[in-house]
């Protein structure tokens, strides 16, 4: 699969789905400091899923509605980097297919996949 990461996602996290296989593009390493809808139209013209801890994307694809291709959005914020990594890369293991076309909220214990 094709993920963006914004700048909020840490490099555990796209290190570990590099490793499993998967294509990140990150902000961090692409361009640093880009506003969020810049993200998400980058996201969009790249076939990605936007990887974020950031809420206000579901603002823009929610309410101003804004075009993606998928979001995944992790609410750990007590999780160290290691074990967020590790949850994201089950998370795709398992619902891998689900998360085109969806707004996904990962925490601790919970996926919630919301289709549009």
């Amino acid at each position: 699969m094709i993920f963006f990461a914004d700048e909020s996602i840490e490099a555990e996290c796209t290190s570990l789905l590099r490793d499993k296989g998967h294509t990140v593009h990150s902000v961090a390493e692409l361009f640093p400091s880009i506003s969020d809808t810049v993200v998400l139209d980058y996201a969009v013209h790249s076939n990605a899923i936007l990887l974020t801890n950031d809420k206000d994307f579901g603002e823009l694809v929610h309410r101003q509605g804004l075009a993606h291709l998928g979001i995944v959005l992790l609410r750990m914020r007590k999780t160290s980097a290691l074990v967020k990594a590790k949850i994201l890369a089950d998370t795709i293991d398992r619902h891998g297919d689900e998360l085109m076309s969806a707004f996904t909220v990962i925490s601790s214990n919970t996926v919630r996949i919301r289709k549009d």
